[in-house]
C-alpha cells in the first residue's frame, strides 16, 4: 500500500513541479504494473472458464462465468482506455477489476472449503 501511495505522490508531485524526466519515468513504471493487471484479469478469465465448465467446481457455474466476462471486460477496459483512449472504458475497467477481485476473493474461500481428500480427488480427475 505504501509503494502505491509513494508512486502517486511522487508522479502528482513531477506533474505538477513539471519535472518531466521523473514523471515520465515513474508513469511508465506505473504503465508496467497495470500491463501485469491486465494480464492477471486474462488469467482469471481463464481460471473462471475452468471453474465454470467444471462439474464439480468449487463456485456455482454462474458465478465463474460472471468472472470470465469480468477478467476479459478488466483487459478490454484497461485497454481501450490507456491505449486507445476512450475514457468512459475506463469506468467499464474498474467495475469489472472489482467484480473479478469480488470472485477471486469468493472462488479462494470455496477452495479453502473444500475437504483435502475431495480436491486431490478433483486434482486426480482433471
Amino acid at each position: 500500500m505504501t509503494t502505491a501511495v509513494a508512486e502517486a505522490t511522487v508522479i502528482t508531485t513531477a506533474a505538477v513541479g513539471g519535472t518531466t524526466e521523473t514523471f515520465t519515468s515513474w508513469w511508465a513504471f506505473a504503465e508496467g504494473k497495470a500491463i501485469g493487471f491486465a494480464v492477471l484479469a486474462l488469467g482469471i478469465a481463464l481460471v473462471g472458464s475452468n471453474e465454470a465448465r467444471d462439474p464439480v467446481g468449487a463456485t456455482p457455474a454462474w458465478t465463474a462465468w460472471v468472472a470470465t466476462v469480468a477478467g476479459v471486460a478488466s483487459f478490454l477496459g484497461w485497454a481501450l482506455g490507456m491505449w486507445l483512449e476512450i475514457r468512459p472504458a475506463n469506468l467499464l475497467w474498474v467495475v469489472a477489476s472489482v467484480t473479478m477481485c469480488l470472485w477471486t476473493l469468493w472462488f479462494g474461500m470455496a477452495l479453502r472449503r473444500v475437504p483435502h481428500g475431495e480436491m486431490g480427488t478433483v486434482l486426480r480427475a482433471a
